[in-house]
């Protein structure tokens, strides 16, 4: 919408994504719950994934954008003067280059969205953090629950950096070979 010609899409993109980023996470989950959804019978984990949903989507938009706008203009110029139409050079030739750029933001995103999810004991979601906040508050322990909920936060985000890692082997074979040449 943002690299719309038709300034309403581009006018609600830049609004949408102002206000999704400009808030704390927090701020617009418990909104998603207490307001927006406070009549519904949704289920807590139900708004907690359109609540993050609509956050990531908001950041996700601004890294595809960037992605996109990164493919050199030549490259569009090109596939029209080859008779390929707007859809097929868009899904043929610029997504596969943006797909490039876009994959290490995509997974850095991820991960923070998946590290995010630890604040969903405010909207009444009983998740990992919550549980290890259960435990600590009956045990009056807090080392063990705490350290055991940061390490399996710790290998989560590892598994997603290892296929982050496998992704961009895929798609970039030589050049992950030569920065790893130039790092040893």
């Amino acid at each position: 919408m943002s690299l719309s010609k038709y300034k309403v899409f581009h006018y609600f993109a830049s609004i949408y994504s102002t206000l999704m980023q400009g808030l704390p996470i927090v701020v617009v989950l418990m909104m998603f719950y207490y307001i927006v959804f406070a009549q519904s019978k949704m289920s807590n984990v139900f708004v907690a994934i359109v609540g993050f949903a609509f956050i990531f989507a908001a950041y996700m938009a601004q890294l595809f954008e960037g992605g996109i706008c990164s493919v050199d203009q030549g490259q569009w110029e090109a596939a029209q003067a080859m008779g390929l139409s707007k859809i097929q050079t868009f899904n043929g030739i610029v997504i596969p280059q943006a797909i490039r750029k876009i994959l290490p933001g995509y997974f850095s995103n991820l991960i923070s969205l998946m590290k995010g999810t630890a604040i969903v004991g405010y909207i009444a979601v009983t998740d990992l953090t919550k549980v290890g906040d259960i435990i600590r508050s009956s045990t009056y322990e807090a080392v063990v629950p705490l350290i055991t909920v940061a390490l399996i936060y710790l290998i989560t985000a590892g598994i997603f950096l290892g296929i982050m890692k496998l992704f961009q082997k895929k798609l970039e074979p030589k050049r992950l070979k030569k920065e790893g040449k130039s790092n040893d």
